[in-house]
């Protein structure tokens, strides 16, 4: 006799899994990591309540789990940037460097300008400002010079963090050795016998 398919359920269909529910250091792990750690996984653990040990492996594992992933990414865009406009900026530091802030003098040589209109845009971009004055003096003459130092968001890490984002580049982090170096490994190479090297008998 054939068995019917119970009613409700069409037969050999999967029931959609329920979305897990984050526990309590869960929630507090994903507002330190969006918010005051900065996107520190391992602050974020410390932050969260795990111990000073665990905080590395935790956090490494934390932003691996589907869901927690998803919450992360939530909490992002209510914050106010999106993931588009998260790469979109990182895109921006990886192709701009210092081009939006230098430009050529009177004489040719490239000179430091923040008030150039397509340097005001792009001040997002520095990391550091550093600017300091000169002042030589003479018998008969006294003068200034200016001189402005920057640095800018690395375009190589940016450029790493879009990778990141589109699944192009992994991160992999030891988790086996509490960040201590791991041993050199022996290699034991066996070549086959083939009599050369063995004593010939007189």
């Amino acid at each position: 006799m054939e068995q019917q398919p119970t009613k409700g359920a069409p037969p050999d269909q999967p029931q959609p899994e329920k979305e897990k529910k984050l526990t309590k250091h869960e929630k507090l792990f994903v507002e330190a990591y969006c918010t005051t750690c900065r996107g520190n996984a391992s602050a974020a653990a410390r932050w969260a309540g795990y111990s000073e040990k665990s905080a590395a492996i935790i956090g490494y594992e934390n932003l691996r789990k589907p869901y927690i992933a998803k919450a992360v990414s939530q909490r992002f865009d209510e914050l106010g940037m999106t993931t588009g406009e998260a790469v979109s900026l990182l895109t921006d530091f990886a192709r701009d460097g210092l081009a939006p802030f230098l430009f050529p003098d009177e004489g040719g040589q490239l000179k430091v300008n923040l008030t150039n209109p397509k340097a005001e845009g792009k001040l997002g971009h520095l990391k550091k400002i550093k600017q300091y004055t000169t002042v030589t003096t003479g018998e008969n003459f006294v003068t200034e010079k200016t001189t402005v130092e920057i640095e800018v968001v690395d375009p190589l890490a940016a450029i790493a963090k879009i990778l990141e984002a589109h699944g192009k580049l992994v991160s992999r982090t030891d988790i086996t050795s509490g960040g201590k170096p791991l041993p050199a490994a022996n290699v034991l190479v066996y070549l086959p016998d083939n009599s050369r090297d063995k004593p010939t008998n007189p």
